[in-house]
Formats: structure tokens, C-alpha cells, sequence
């Protein structure tokens, strides 16, 4: 089993537990008063690529960049083209990735990474938009918060379907 001091290169940062996502938000809050937050000061790209039914948005990061991702509302399968990066996981643990890693993100998965080796790091949406605001809006929340409120409402349709399906029987 790995631990936070299993990856010789990442910092040690405790970010396990049930209060992980306010640990995560006090960790961004101290890189923008650092002056830390601004992702092309810190060389981070982002490109979009578009297929039939896909989009995709690459992220390329330097060696020794401190990553912390968006709230995902719906899984979706992410790649690590490119180097290699220090996963802070939800049970506290730092896993150690490299090009080839890919893995299929749960909904409301919010990640932490240390790019050990500059790295490219891909995002997979099963969407025909190309609106990038649309995008956003319909695969991000903004805050775990929103997202709880995301979930919420759909069970609220769910039930209001399954309801409706109900009187039409």
C-alpha cells in the first residue's frame, strides 16, 4: 500500500478524510494568495480537440506543477500521455503515474496531482457540443457544493420521470 511518503518527489500534503474537498479548497486558496493560481503563469496549456461524439481537453503541465482539477459531474475516462505525476487519492494515499496510466474518473472525482516530469494529461466527454461555456456547464461543477446540488436535482428528475411513467401505465 502506498503512502503520502511512497513518491520521493511529492510534497507531503494531508488530503484524505471526509473533509477532503475543504482541504482541497484551503490548498487552492493559499496558491492564489500565493499568487500560484494563474495556470498559464505557471505553464500550463490547455487544448480542445473535437471528434464525432468526443471532446477531449489536454492539459500540458511542466515538471514540479501543483495540478488541482475541476468537480466532474459524470465519469469519464482520463490519459496520461506524457511523464509522469504524484496522485493525491481520496483515501490519502499518492499514487505514482506515468505515460500509459489511464483511469475511468467517477462522478464528483476532484484530483490533486504534482507533475514529477512534464506531463499531458487527457479528459474524455462523450458530447457533439463545441460550445466550450456549454461544455463546462453541462460536464463541471464549480464547487463540490454544486455538484451536491447537481446530484440532488437529478434524483429530483429521476423521480418526477419514473412518476410520470407510472401514471402512463
Amino acid at each position: 500500500m502506498s503512502t503520502l511518503y511512497a513518491v520521493p518527489d511529492a510534497p507531503v500534503l494531508s488530503l484524505g478524510g471526509p473533509d477532503r474537498d475543504a482541504r482541497i479548497d484551503a490548498l487552492e486558496e493559499a496558491m492564489r494568495a500565493a499568487g500560484n493560481a494563474d495556470p498559464a503563469a505557471a505553464g500550463i496549456t490547455t487544448h480542445h480537440h473535437y471528434a464525432p461524439g468526443i471532446y477531449a481537453r489536454e492539459m500540458r503541465a511542466p515538471k514540479g506543477t501543483l495540478v488541482t482539477s475541476k468537480v466532474h459531474k459524470f465519469e469519464n475516462l482520463s490519459i496520461l500521455s506524457k511523464g509522469r505525476m504524484a496522485l493525491y487519492l481520496d483515501d490519502g494515499t499518492v499514487r505514482e503515474v506515468s505515460a500509459g496510466f489511464h483511469i475511468v474518473a467517477p462522478p464528483g472525482a476532484r484530483r490533486v496531482a504534482v507533475v514529477l516530469e512534464d506531463a499531458v494529461w487527457t479528459c474524455f466527454h462523450n458530447t457533439t457540443e463545441t460550445d466550450l461555456a456549454r461544455i463546462e456547464a453541462q460536464f463541471i461543477a464549480q464547487t463540490p457544493a454544486d455538484y451536491l446540488n447537481f446530484t440532488k436535482q437529478t434524483e429530483a428528475d429521476m423521480a418526477r420521470i419514473e412518476s410520470a411513467l407510472e401514471v402512463q401505465s
